[in-house]
């Protein structure tokens, strides 16, 4: 018979395994971590980095100068969110790009232009590279990409009367580095602002002061174009050149360097900004920092246990976490070997890995790993392997789990109640679920709760849930999915807003079956089906056995009016007991049924 047309499969994420052919639905991948090329860990952490500087140092009736960059691009855009959201009032921007400008334009926050009668309170923005002794900052260099030289618009399309006047007088400047931007030397190019009329003679000037030193490049419009810029040199509005001072060897000195180019007549603006900064927000924290007045901002670890990593160090955990978060578990496993873990951090490292591997289906590998001597929470990841081994297995682990939660020397372990909500979970035994997840404590337990409500089809329940997890860190990749999940519950005008988030992890991060299937669903919702089937090809490629991929698919399929019989054989074959299978054979036992009364 044909089945007739079902729902797409909500991708919820699979925090123990999704391989139990009771649940709906399966989930992958993981924060910020194993990014694409253009995103790497340093954007997570900037992202944190600049989140930090917003909620520590913007306040209401500021007037803020808005820089630009990875980091300033992340802190202008949770500006937007707070002004939103009514966490933050009467805030004038004053950008110092037109890049700056647009990004807050996007963002809603208010802007005005520079003016010599402005009292700035405030400016941030990333720097290049910071020298570590004097906290001066290098701004402006030439990026990269794809061999074509892209000009910083920090020099290109300002004179020091906007950019430089904005970081040099602010009330309070802060800089957002990576820690790999914070250096003893430094070394690279410095940007310089020259008038254009006898720039050659400027650019001899400059050769002569470094003393064979540096070399002295015109920037060029159009990609490569030697050291003298080509026929298309940068002209910026104003009429002016740029040139990169490229240093042979690190620079020992830079706020020397400052003043001996401030000297020249022909030098109109650089890009080393030799004030001390109010503030340096790090992407992580650093034992070498030096004891001045400076706040770190936190490489918040998306709060569990709402502790911040930049009071212990660098989240070694970090990357991993994430993997398996959004379902990138092989991945996980592969990058698991990390040195001198804290006895805790290898324990939640080990029960990460053991999850990674019942996601991907090996139960009996974690069993026999997992021996009687381990960690509770290890104990507790070894019971789910069972239970998800053989239905023979349900009672005895059903039994244990009981035993093991009343017991209070170990019953309020985050990991034991989360494995506790997912098994109940898997049972439908909602109630009982909620009663070892509902206290939360972490964000996996949060998020399981949101699943847990929509299960319920509690969608307000669901909601505070999220509202908790966004209060905790609105950016973790779990509070970003769990907005998708409900928004796809909900459906309507969310629809829209579930797929932007499946979207911004397809650009920010490396892809994976969640994702894809998340963007699928979306798209079936919206009935775009075609699109919907590219998606889930591309997420079958990734993974062949896949169950939630197989039943999108058939659902696909039968919106197509395609045949789904190859995509429902294989789940039967590969899912038995998987709910759109248990669905099938039930609607056609009813249609045999029903036919035979009439036979």
């Amino acid at each position: 018979m044909a089945l007739s047309s079902p729902s797409p499969i909500l991708p919820f994420a699979n925090f123990v395994a999704n391989r139990n052919p009771s649940k709906i639905n399966r989930s992958s991948n993981a924060l910020s971590m194993v990014v694409r090329s253009s995103y790497s860990d340093d954007s997570a952490l900037l992202l944190k980095a600049a989140k930090y500087t917003v909620d520590s140092f913007v306040e209401n009736g500021m007037v803020i100068g808005l820089g630009s960059g990875r980091a300033s691009g992340f802190a202008i855009q949770y500006l937007g969110r707070q002004i939103r959201s009514g966490a933050i009032k009467h805030i004038t921007g004053v950008p110092t790009s037109v890049d700056s400008a647009s990004e807050a334009a996007k963002a809603g926050v208010p802007l005005d232009q520079y003016r010599d009668s402005f009292k700035i309170d405030l400016a941030f923005d990333d720097a290049d590279v910071m020298e570590e002794e004097s906290l001066a900052a290098v701004i402006g260099r030439q990026k990269m990409q794809g061999g074509e030289s892209i000009i910083e618009e920090k020099v290109n399309t300002l004179v020091k009367s906007a950019l430089q006047t904005i970081l040099k007088t602010a009330g309070k400047l802060v800089l957002i580095v990576t820690a790999k931007q914070y250096q003893g030397a430094v070394d690279g190019s410095i940007p310089v602002l020259i008038e254009s009329v006898n720039w050659l003679e400027t650019a001899e000037e400059i050769d002569d002061l470094f003393l064979g030193d540096a070399e002295v490049w015109r920037r060029s419009s159009v990609g490569y174009a030697g050291p003298l810029g080509g026929d298309f040199p940068i002209v910026t509005k104003e009429g002016h050149n740029v040139l990169d001072v490229i240093f042979t060897s690190p620079i020992q000195n830079l706020a020397e360097v400052a003043d001996s180019l401030d000297q020249l007549a022909g030098v109109v603006e650089h890009g080393v900004i030799s004030r001390i900064p109010s503030r340096v927000s790090f992407d992580r924290y650093r034992n070498s920092l030096p004891s001045q007045d400076l706040i770190f901002s936190p490489q918040i670890q998306a709060s569990e246990n709402q502790k911040m990593a930049a009071v212990g160090g660098p989240d070694p955990l970090f990357g991993l976490r994430n993997n398996f978060y959004l379902g990138a578990y092989q991945g996980a496993i592969n990058t698991s070997e990390i040195p001198n873990l804290s006895p805790d951090d290898a324990v939640e490292r080990d029960c990460l890995v053991h999850r990674s591997y019942i996601a991907l289906g090996s139960y009996q590998l974690v069993i026999s790993e997992i021996d009687s001597s381990a960690a509770t929470p290890l104990q507790a990841v070894k019971l789910l392997a069972l239970y998800l081994s053989s239905p023979d297995n349900k009672e005895t682990v059903i039994s244990s789990l009981h035993e093991w939660l009343a017991d209070p020397a170990v019953g309020s372990n985050p990991i034991l109640r989360l494995i506790a909500g997912t098994i109940f979970m898997h049972e439908q035994d909602y109630n009982e679920a909620l009663k070892h997840t509902h206290a939360g404590g972490t964000m996996e337990l949060h998020a399981l709760n949101v699943q847990i409500f929509l299960k319920m089809h509690r969608s307000d329940y669901a909601e505070k849930q999220l509202r908790v997890m966004q209060g905790l860190d609105e950016d973790h990749p779990l509070t970003q999915l769990a907005n998708a999940w409900l928004n796809l519950a909900v459906g309507g005008s969310k629809i829209q807003e579930a797929y932007l988030i499946f979207q911004d992890f397809s650009e920010r991060y490396a892809m994976t079956s969640l994702v894809l299937n998340g963007k699928a669903v979306c798209c079936m919702h919206k009935g775009e089906f075609d699109e919907a089937e590219t998606l889930l090809l591309e997420a079958l490629n990734r993974d062949a056995k896949d169950p939630e991929t197989l039943a999108n698919l058939v659902v696909c399929s039968l919106h197509l009016g395609k045949s789904s019989s190859r995509y429902l054989s294989q789940l039967k074959l590969s899912h038995p007991n998987h709910t759109l299978v248990v669905r099938a054979s039930a609607a056609e036992e009813g249609f045999d049924r029903a036919a035979q009364t009439v036979a």
